[in-house]
């Protein structure tokens, strides 16, 4: 498996690890290929297995470091973790065509949304790891309860509210090959 390092000072100082080619010997399920996946990029954070734990609602947390975040994603052979001093989460999604993420994206995005980014495959995923990162920091809701309120110029990051709590996030986005990563932080880094 190789590992990729990425360091994001902005609310305080979030690393990021990408690994990708793992596979497992013989004809592995997805799921034992994630397990293995989760078990080395855990080392690579210097985590230990049993430090990881889940609350009911399914996020996970570090039992013997109660002031850090933790967060983990997969798809396909990528998987990637993050680890910060504030709330944060990551998901990582394989790029896929125009038409498919299209039907994806119309069940995920308000009207307003959609047409902002209808025609731009890039965007949509985009739109689409935004949001499943963001939801995993809350750890339960509904996902159509945030929604992108203002895209930069050059599409590296948005913002997002909750709307039923008015609480913002930023998402900031990476592309690694044909895969693309969104990182969010609560802007109210308080909750």
């Amino acid at each position: 498996m190789q590992f990729s390092t990425f360091r994001i000072d902005t609310f305080g100082s979030a690393i990021l690890w990408v690994g990708s080619g793992v596979k497992a010997c013989g004809q592995p399920t997805k799921r034992q290929n994630e397990s293995i996946a989760k078990r080395l990029i855990l080392a690579q954070a210097h985590i230990a297995l049993a430090s990881l734990a889940h609350t009911a609602d399914g996020k996970p947390y570090l039992r013997d470091r109660p002031s850090e975040y933790i967060s983990l994603s997969h798809s396909q052979d990528k998987i990637v973790l993050a680890l910060c001093h504030t709330r944060i989460g990551v998901d990582i999604e394989q790029m896929t065509s125009l038409s498919r993420i299209q039907h994806i994206m119309k069940r995920l995005l308000t009207p307003q949304e959609y047409n902002l980014a209808s025609d731009d495959k890039l965007r949509l995923h985009k739109a689409w790891v935004a949001k499943e990162a963001v939801w995993k920091i809350n750890g339960k809701g509904i996902i159509t309860d945030f929604e992108i309120a203002q895209w930069d110029k050059d599409n590296t990051k948005c913002k997002l509210t909750h709307c039923p709590t008015h609480t913002h996030y930023t998402a900031y986005f990476f592309e690694i090959e044909d895969y693309v990563l969104g990182c969010a932080f609560a802007d109210d880094t308080t909750k």
